[in-house]
């Protein structure tokens, strides 16, 4: 199994979703039910790292980006084989154009 990274900026991401849910939508057991649905996703990454799409950006990256969908969010991830590590590099929602800010 791989261990898991989440990036300062991925943290960030997630806990702004989060507190959005909590905020505008008054509903802190729908946050809870969503950071549970993260965790399941970051568990089902950390097994199978290969299972999600590569992300089909520009060349020039340095890593080969791939994307775990969480309803309407994205975590986008990168593979480290050699360390066997998964990055989570940041958290975006769906209608953002993500390919741009990575």
């Amino acid at each position: 199994m791989y261990k898991l990274r989440i990036h300062e900026d991925a943290r960030k991401d997630k806990d702004r979703i989060l507190e959005y849910i909590r905020q505008e939508f008054d509903n802190p057991i729908a946050a809870r039910r969503f950071s549970a649905e993260f965790s399941r996703g970051f568990n089902r990454i950390k097994s199978s790292p290969y299972s999600c799409p590569v992300l089909q950006i520009e060349p020039s990256c340095e890593h080969e980006y791939r994307k775990l969908i969480l309803r309407n969010h994205i975590a986008v991830y990168w593979i480290d084989e050699h360390k066997k590590i998964i990055t989570v590099d940041r958290i975006f929602h769906c209608k953002q154009n993500y390919e741009k800010d990575l």
